[in-house]
């Protein structure tokens, strides 16, 4: 018997593959699903997929594949031969000898909705021996609309129809098979993480023991929203979190670290989700952003102070030595 499917070409589907996954004298698509994603997938996006006919019983001389699909979404654009000589199909690799006969794909729109019509036959006393499983052809679709924002489009890859057949050698009679069709379906599947760009943080440097800093940061997720921001921080010891704020005002998501003593190194990252539960962190390559609580300049509460501490220390010295 015969065995007709459709895959999707860069899938690559093996001869193996086709035969194990499925019952003899059965046509059928393969994958049963495709699907495709609303957020990677725009308008002019093309796809392929290929026919496959596995003969387990008889000999074949001819065969044709009629596909139906939605055409509110889909527009079958090209079909052709896949076999290593060009113009001649895989399977006719598998005959026994001498030429086919082709016919150039027809695509059109009857009551069934919109087609690709394909048809191919042996010449002479050439078939195809049972035992055979193999590529016919490849169906080039376009997609022409996208579903609305969280919506879904379908359409069944449907092969189910009596101008889908098999014939077999040397009587040329249909071969009765059971058509197994698939479902294509573009929808919007959010698995696009949070974009995090890089925080800043206010003082940027300077920072006085026992200031607190604030640390904004742009989040963005245009798929499903951005559902909460996060800041990590830790002093070496412990890890602390803060949940962020968005600030509408500057478009920032935005927290403060406290104060902490002089000589103090602090380090933080920052941890998003958005509303399809997809997770980014920045943590500055795994080296986080850092800074320590050391000022970079001397106030001058803090000379006066160290001036008399160095008086005095001096004195001391002096009475000291003299003694």
């Amino acid at each position: 018997m015969l065995a007709i499917a459709v895959s999707l070409l860069f899938l690559m589907v093996n001869t193996e593959v086709v035969q194990a996954g499925y019952p003899a004298d059965a046509m059928w698509v393969d994958p049963t699903l495709v699907s495709l994603n609303a957020y990677a997938v725009t308008i002019g996006y093309t796809f392929n997929v290929t026919i496959w006919v596995n003969v387990t019983s008889q000999d074949m001389f001819a065969w044709q594949f009629k596909l139906y699909y939605n055409n509110s979404h889909l527009q079958a654009t090209r079909a052709g031969y896949t076999g290593p000589n060009g113009a001649n199909s895989e399977w006719a690799q598998h005959r026994t000898g001498g030429a086919v006969a082709t016919v150039v794909p027809y695509m059109g729109v009857d009551s069934g909705g919109a087609y690709v019509l394909f048809t191919e036959s042996c010449q002479g006393d050439y078939y195809v021996p049972k035992g055979t499983c193999a590529s016919l052809a490849w169906v080039e679709f376009n997609v022409t609309a996208l579903p609305p924002s969280g919506g879904e489009l379908s359409s069944r890859l449907d092969i189910d129809n009596a101008r889908t057949w098999v014939e077999n050698y040397p009587n040329l009679e249909e071969i009765p098979i059971t058509k197994h069709g698939a479902e294509y379906h573009i929808s919007y599947v959010d698995n696009i993480p949070p974009r995090i760009d890089n925080p800043t943080q206010t003082p940027s440097t300077n920072v006085q023991p026992g200031q607190e800093v604030k640390v904004s940061v742009n989040v963005s997720d245009p798929e499903t929203g951005v559902k909460n921001v996060t800041l990590y921080y830790t002093n070496d010891t412990t890890w602390y979190l803060v949940p962020m704020e968005f600030n509408s005002t500057t478009g920032l998501w935005e927290a403060t670290i406290p104060g902490h003593d002089l000589g103090t190194t602090i380090k933080y990252k920052i941890e998003a989700y958005d509303n399809a539960e997809n997770h980014a962190i920045k943590d500055n390559a795994g080296q986080y952003y850092v800074y320590t609580v050391v000022p970079e300049f001397v106030s001058p509460i803090y000379l006066i102070l160290l001036t008399a501490i160095s008086t005095v220390a001096a004195v001391a010295f002096k009475k000291k030595f003299k003694t």
